[in-house]
């Protein structure tokens, strides 16, 4: 069960707090798996709405949301086909995901058509971290490749 009063006052504390900083927040839609409150924080003022799996984006874009961010890889092959499918069919959304080697943006590149519209952002890891890039030079390779890649939409 929901407090309504409650969760309007949650909202519009973030809105504010996100508001005064100059910055953007796409909140995780992954706990609630809620469309109706995931349009809620849009109206408040989320860029898009951030969820962890390559369904729950597949969820999120069929529930007609904007941006939607894959806070991880998506490199199910059968799932990037399914979801570049669907961005082909509706341009007014996007659709980003993380890559965190080469051997990820070699995957997606397999995976996908020439002229995808998926985006790729570079993860950036830590020394001893869980993932992510652990290097600059590694970063920088990444990104290049993403930008060079013929399924990117940044390329050319």
């Amino acid at each position: 069960m929901l407090d309504g009063p409650a969760m309007a006052h949650n909202l519009q504390v973030m809105a504010d707090w996100v508001a005064a900083r100059g910055l953007e927040l796409m909140p995780h839609g992954k706990t609630t798996m809620a469309p109706v409150l995931w349009r809620r924080q849009l109206e408040a003022g989320a860029t898009g709405i951030t969820v962890a799996t390559g369904w729950q984006a597949d969820v999120a874009l069929r529930a007609g949301i904007p941006t939607v961010q894959i806070a991880n890889m998506c490199l199910d092959p059968a799932l990037l086909r399914r979801l570049d499918g669907w961005l082909a069919e509706h341009p007014a959304q996007e659709l980003v995901c993380w890559a965190d080697s080469l051997a990820a943006v070699d995957l997606m590149e397999q995976a996908l058509p020439e002229g995808s519209r998926l985006g790729v952002l570079v993860e950036l890891g830590a020394e001893g971290g869980r993932t992510g890039a652990r290097t600059e030079a590694e970063s920088l390779a990444i990104a290049e490749s993403v930008a060079a890649s013929p399924c990117s939409p940044c390329a050319g």
